[in-house]
């Protein structure tokens, strides 16, 4: 499965919301309402599990949860370390 559509799947998952309409340019961080703190560390033990990598704190900034496409990235480049 394609990480944009599986990483959309796991957002509506977490955060309980339709997350058909989403592009890799929807916002996240500071766009939706349920996208807060509790939401970003369930939504990292989620990553960690689907895509079988470990997230160091020293590794997270705030643009990585900027839009779908940021998030995407960040996931592109810790399955590749």
């Amino acid at each position: 499965m394609q990480i944009t559509q599986q990483l959309k799947q796991i957002l509506a998952q977490v955060l309980n919301i339709d997350t058909s309409d989403f592009t890799e340019n929807t916002p996240l961080l500071g766009a939706i309402p349920e996208f807060d703190s509790m939401a970003i560390m369930t939504l990292l033990m989620e990553l960690e599990n689907q895509f079988s990598f470990s997230i160091s704190n020293a590794e997270l900034e705030a643009e990585q949860f900027e839009s779908v496409a940021s998030l995407q990235q960040f996931i592109s480049q810790q399955a590749n370390d």
